[in-house]
């Protein structure tokens, strides 16, 4: 693996665009966008797809191209009060699974001028997936899986949280007595970690440093991958 990614110089791209979030400064700056983040962005895609491929993740789907892997910057303002242009950060995700992109599990960094944030998981369950969720929390089998695979991601990375609860009371038609009922206050399952930008994103061993994390997470990604699976629906 080749370690280094992302640069001073890419961190200083996002502290310059919270500043000037506007179409000219954009445009001005296009080489600087596609050196400083889009051509790391492209090589961390093809350097840790490659290699969750070959650990945890046999059938990733690791595009190394905007709108695929690499979340384009612009930002869709027709339904936002927020009318700036461009995101503030810079997002990739790579997904395993039948389903359309971000109805897959998958793997998640993100970073902006201030911090770097390494996640993974199935962040917003479709109405669809949220049955299937709620069924597999309440099985006899795959119930205490899920405490099993949550328990074993926490444990080996301890930096990891869980997103938060999403209800605060069982939803109507569930039992609330049912020993896994705390499991139907989500309406995602993933996991994240964010840290300040420092030394470590710049580092040769960085790709080694993701690796690790994502590592951890294999256990829900397996749960969620074999809860998606098309033959359940």
């Amino acid at each position: 693996m080749s370690g280094n990614f992302f640069t001073a110089q890419s961190v200083r791209f996002f502290a310059e665009l919270s500043l000037h979030n506007n179409k000219q400064w954009f445009e001005e700056h296009r080489p600087d966008f596609e050196e400083y983040i889009l051509t790391p962005a492209m090589h961390f895609v093809d350097v840790i797809g490659s290699t969750l491929r070959k650990t945890i993740a046999p059938n990733l789907n690791a595009i190394p191209k905007i709108d695929k892997s690499i979340f384009r910057l612009h930002r869709d303002v027709r339904f936002s009060k927020e009318k700036s242009p461009y995101k503030t950060h810079l997002g990739i995700f790579m997904w395993e699974g039948e389903g359309k992109k971000l109805e897959c599990p998958g793997f998640y960094f993100q970073l902006s001028a201030e911090s770097f944030m390494i996640a993974g998981g199935l962040h917003i369950f479709t109405p669809q997936l949220l049955g299937l969720y709620r069924e597999a929390a309440l099985d006899e089998i795959t119930g205490p899986a899920l405490e099993k695979a949550t328990a074993a991601v926490l444990q080996k990375e301890p930096s990891f949280r869980m997103q938060e609860k999403r209800y605060k009371k069982v939803p109507r038609g569930f039992d609330a007595g049912h020993p896994q009922a705390g499991w139907l206050l989500y309406d995602g399952l993933a996991f994240m970690a964010e840290e300040p930008v420092g030394p470590q994103l710049y580092s040769s061993g960085f790709d080694e440093y993701v690796i690790r994390k994502f590592s951890a997470l294999e256990p829900v990604h397996h749960w969620l991958l074999n809860m998606t699976r098309s033959d359940r629906y």
